[in-house]
């Protein structure tokens, strides 16, 4: 299927839990929405503001030229990096907190507050969850989804970008240009390599990294609330 009817999942909620349950259920839902909408529109702007400068700034002139040019062209150039910056790290930190949300839409749907009660309703992050038991029998192909999210994809990469942004530094994009033809595209932005606790992270294409990991977890999250939902609805 290519859409999870929240809905559904509410009144199964309520269904079997209680009005009270669905309340703490729904927002967790809402979110994993809105924040899905929030990366693509983050990746979005960031493309926009990257081909309005080089229809401004590179059609006619090299890289290097507008970089070590005029003080006003150079302004300009300082002024797109901050804003496409700006979005993509927005773009990253909405997708890495998907796994998280997500987590807790599972932990309140299926009703495991109820018999594994955590200490606080900030400590159901998506690895912690993955470790707790008990899981159901009917609830272990959601559980292997969370999981293939978690440790899935360039999942770890994103992380890292997210992680080292908020407790040390910004990895802040470049933009590349391209002198041997063989590019697809002549300019795109990069992150560049970093480490962040003892790992290494090489340099990548922000455009590849943010759409192959929001289309991951895009069919991902349809995919485990379409289970959330089969395994609700055998539920008395």
């Amino acid at each position: 299927m290519t859409r999870w009817y929240i809905s559904q999942t509410l009144d199964h909620v309520r269904r079997i839990h209680g009005e009270s349950q669905r309340q703490l259920a729904a927002p967790c839902l809402n979110s994993l929405v809105e924040r899905r909408y929030f990366a693509e529109f983050h990746y979005r702007e960031a493309k926009r503001l990257l081909e309005k400068f080089k229809d401004s700034h590179l059609s006619e002139s090299f890289l290097l030229e507008v970089v070590w040019g005029e003080e006003e062209r150079r302004q300009e150039f300082n002024r797109f990096m901050l804003d496409a910056g700006a979005h993509v790290l927005a773009c990253v930190q909405s997708i890495h907190a998907l796994a998280d949300i997500l987590a807790n839409a599972v932990y309140f749907s299926l009703g495991m507050n109820l018999r594994m009660p955590t200490r606080s309703r900030d400590d159901i992050g998506a690895a912690k969850l993955l470790q707790r038991n008990p899981w159901r029998e009917d609830e272990q192909e959601v559980k292997e989804l969370l999981s293939a999210g978690l440790n899935g994809g360039s999942f770890s990469h994103i992380a890292g970008l997210a992680n080292r942004g908020k407790h040390r530094s910004i990895v802040r994009p470049t933009l590349s240009e391209d002198w041997t033809g063989k590019a697809e595209e002549r300019h795109e932005l990069k992150f560049p390599a970093f480490d962040y606790k003892s790992e290494r992270y090489q340099e990548v294409a922000v455009a590849s990294l943010l759409q192959l990991e929001h289309d991951r977890w895009s069919m991902l999250i349809v995919d485990a609330g379409n289970m959330i939902n089969a395994t609700l609805s055998k539920r008395q």
